[in-house]
């Protein structure tokens, strides 16, 4: 995939994944504190992921499914999906 389709890709996906790290870490009562210990990174780096500063490495994305219910998986892949489906 060309540089620029994956600059788009991820300029879609962004606010999609942005709101599933704020989610679930409000719903479970977790701080950004707690959640950069999980995905071992420092708080600011985890802060730069929900407020879309950055974006979540291969590695970091994978864990974050793995935390999820089957459910949420499911959720948070339809979501994505559409935001994607805007761009292309």
């Amino acid at each position: 995939m060309s540089t620029l389709k994956t600059t788009i890709m991820k300029s879609a996906m962004q606010p999609a994944m942005c709101d599933w790290f704020k989610r679930y870490r409000e719903k479970r009562k977790i701080s950004q504190e707690q959640m950069a210990m999980k995905f071992m990174m420092s708080v600011r780096s985890y802060s730069d992921l929900e407020h879309g500063i950055s974006f979540p490495s291969g590695v970091t994305f994978a864990r974050f499914l793995l935390m999820l219910t089957k459910e949420e998986q499911k959720e948070m892949l339809e979501d994505i999906r559409k935001e994607i489906e805007k761009v292309r």
